[in-house]
């Protein structure tokens, strides 16, 4: 005959189930996949980089003598860009007039944080930088990962928070509500802020900061070159590279915009470059100003390697 338990124990051993009942339940979920409760996806990686290099520092010497050869002492130092967050912004500029022409500077880096669980900084940055360039209508290199140039049903592309325009290029990578990514809500060029992380400074339809001139007025539109020197994707530089270039009839003379937009993880490098001549003197050499441009670029592409 089976022992007997008292009836005192029997009560206590009643009353006691459901609340074992209840500490099983809480453990699991009742998701498909029956995960447990608070076991959700791990986010995606944070980005290699957590802060930025001080953009007029950032220039060796040797490089801003070349782009800006009748440049003073005082015109190298740069003037850096008022931002919010220099460790999610920070640009510098130089300008240089002189008797050969005036020309221009702009060096912007945005460093991209995705508030996409599902997307890692890496992947938000190359997001933005894909946008970027195909907004320049810059053909992508063969084999080279297009997809945050494709856009969906609202026109908006993967990773964007609300498909607006962006500098140094991109879809919306910081939450606008969070104050120290205001300079990120408005998304144009370098000196207003971009959380689309960078679009070379559109502000004046050429590719320049805001702030340059655009097209004066009666002149003809801009105009790029053609073949080996046209707009198109680089390599060898960052992770990905575009360079864009703008030919611009002016009153006096002419004027030549170069733009070169680069990617390294989770920073987008945006280089402005702008060289105005009077009529005497002949148009921008593009072949010239563009190597200039490569030559910072790698040099800038290297410094963020270290």
């Amino acid at each position: 005959m089976p022992p007997v338990l008292p009836a005192g124990v029997l009560a206590l051993l009643l009353a006691l189930l459901p609340a074992a009942a209840g500490c099983t339940s809480d453990l699991m979920d009742d998701d498909p996949d029956g995960t447990a409760r608070g076991a959700a996806a791990s986010p995606a990686a944070s980005g290699r980089h957590s802060g930025l290099p001080e953009p007029c520092g950032a220039v060796e010497e040797d490089r801003l003598r070349e782009l800006l050869p009748e440049a003073g002492p005082e015109e190298l130092t740069g003037e850096p860009a008022l931002t919010f967050d220099t460790g999610r912004q920070a640009a510098c500029s130089w300008r240089s007039p002189g008797e050969s022409g005036t020309r221009e500077l702009s060096v912007e880096f945005v460093r991209v944080v995705s508030y996409d669980p599902e997307i890692s900084d890496d992947d938000q940055a190359a997001l933005d930088f894909a946008r970027s360039a195909a907004e320049r209508d810059i053909p992508p290199l063969a084999g080279q990962d297009t997809a945050g140039q494709e856009e969906d049903g609202d026109g908006d592309t993967p990773g964007s928070a609300d498909g607006t325009d962006d500098t140094a290029g991109s879809a919306d990578s910081s939450d606008p509500s969070d104050p120290d990514n205001a300079a990120d809500a408005g998304g144009t060029d370098s000196t207003d802020g971009t959380g689309e992380s960078a679009d070379p400074g559109s502000g004046d339809g050429t590719g320049g900061p805001a702030g340059w001139s655009g097209p004066a007025a009666g002149t003809s539109a801009p105009t790029s070159p053609v073949g080996e020197l046209a707009p198109r994707s680089l390599e060898g530089i960052g992770h990905a590279a575009f360079i864009d270039d703008q030919l611009t009839p002016t009153n006096s003379g002419s004027r030549r915009d170069i733009v070169l937009t680069f990617h390294n993880a989770n920073v987008i490098v945006t280089i402005s470059y702008r060289e105005t001549t009077g009529e005497d003197d002949g148009e921008p050499d593009s072949a010239v100003l563009q190597e200039r441009v490569r030559k910072l670029a790698g040099q800038l592409a290297g410094l963020l390697d270290e």
